[in-house]
């Protein structure tokens, strides 16, 4: 006898909740087959109130760091301006 699970798609998304994976007539939302279910149907329940499926929490990337990146242009001495000014002939 085959384990039931749910679709891989929606298994990333929602826990089921209470009951395990199956083909349930639910009150208010007729017969609900949770192992072949895709996530759009799934997304469509929860916004209905189906009280088996809830969204796992999201987990976010850490920040990345800002990278310390090294200015060779400002090399020169500000105060330095006689490359920038021409002599007088």
């Amino acid at each position: 006898m085959e384990t039931k699970v749910l679709t891989p798609e929606v298994e990333k998304i929602y826990d089921l909740n209470t009951i395990p994976p199956g083909i349930y007539a639910v009150p208010g939302f007729g017969i609900v087959n949770l192992c072949t279910i895709s996530k759009e149907q799934a997304d469509r329940l929860v916004a209905f109130g189906f009280p088996f499926l809830t969204p796992k929490p999201v987990v976010q990337a850490p920040a990345k760091k800002a990278a310390i990146v090294k200015d060779d242009t400002a090399a020169a001495d500000p105060g330095d301006v006689t490359d920038a000014v021409p002599t007088p002939q």
